[in-house]
């Protein structure tokens, strides 16, 4: 084999690493982005569940006072209306 061939050939595999290296560096780049994408997601949806419990919260404090409303009624008609 002479160099000529030998020098095309390794012209070539040079170029085809260096051709792999920006793809790969294409890949880490989008890798990253995608990454710092579902850090924000988590935080979105951590925020999201803070506000469901604090809505809970709020849902359940409203049912309690329409259980003693409706209790403090019922239980004014009754004395009212005397056994």
């Amino acid at each position: 084999m002479d160099q000529d061939t030998l020098a095309v050939r390794m012209a070539r595999l040079e170029g085809a690493y260096e051709q792999i290296d920006r793809r790969l560096g294409t890949i880490e780049t989008q890798l990253h982005r995608l990454v710092e994408g579902l850090a924000t997601l988590d935080g979105a949806y951590d925020q999201m569940n803070r506000r469901m419990g604090s809505l809970e919260a709020q849902m359940t404090r409203l049912w309690y006072t329409v259980l003693g409303a409706w209790f403090t009624l019922a239980l004014a008609l009754f004395v009212r209306r005397g056994p």
